[in-house]
């Protein structure tokens, strides 16, 4: 055998050793999950194309707030828009949302013509802050094995939101729609 011959073969078992931890990593690295809590609220916002309004800027929206999970509480909903709009009303509220209940509001947004838009350009978004129903997110979490079947992800899970309900943290959610002008 010569020096090249010893150096080729050294290089392919290199090259099949690196290969097999590549391919060895990229199965680690695919196995590993972090579990999301369950959707708890279901947000959709849209433009009323052919909304009556008293005015030729005004353009109207439809925005609805459905519970999926147990009670949300303290609902507040924000109907807010970039700086070349004005909404209104601006919010809106409610003591609890239930599962399966599902809130509809109208509101309208005025182009402000003597603003220009964002850099982001002309938006309309939807905020909600609400105070979860925490007993039922875990309750959903550990009655359904097949979306959250491995134990320890699970469990992990559980801590973090029962962490949260000790806190008393509210969430956030949040769905917005981008246009340069909404059409009529």
């Amino acid at each position: 055998m010569n020096v090249n011959s010893i150096y080729l073969e050294f290089r392919v078992i290199v090259f099949v050793i690196i290969a097999f931890l590549f391919i060895g990593l990229s199965q680690v690295s695919a196995n590993q999950m972090n579990y999301a809590s369950p959707n708890d609220i279901i947000l959709d916002l849209r433009h009323v194309p052919e909304s009556k309004t008293a005015s030729s800027s005004d353009f109207v929206f439809s925005a609805t707030v459905k519970g999926v999970v147990g009670v949300l509480s303290n609902v507040q909903i924000f109907f807010e828009s970039s700086r070349n709009l004005i909404t209104d009303p601006k919010s809106a509220s409610l003591k609890s949302l239930f599962s399966g209940e599902s809130k509809n509001y109208l509101f309208r947004a005025r182009v402000n013509g003597k603003i220009k838009p964002d850099r982001g350009g002309t938006w309309i978004r939807l905020r909600v802050v609400y105070l979860p129903d925490f007993k039922a997110i875990i309750d959903k979490i550990n009655g359904d094995l097949s979306t959250y079947s491995h134990k320890f992800e699970r469990e992990r899970l559980i801590r973090v939101v029962a962490e949260a309900q000790k806190k008393g943290e509210t969430i956030t959610r949040v769905v917005r729609v981008f246009s340069q002008t909404p059409k009529k």
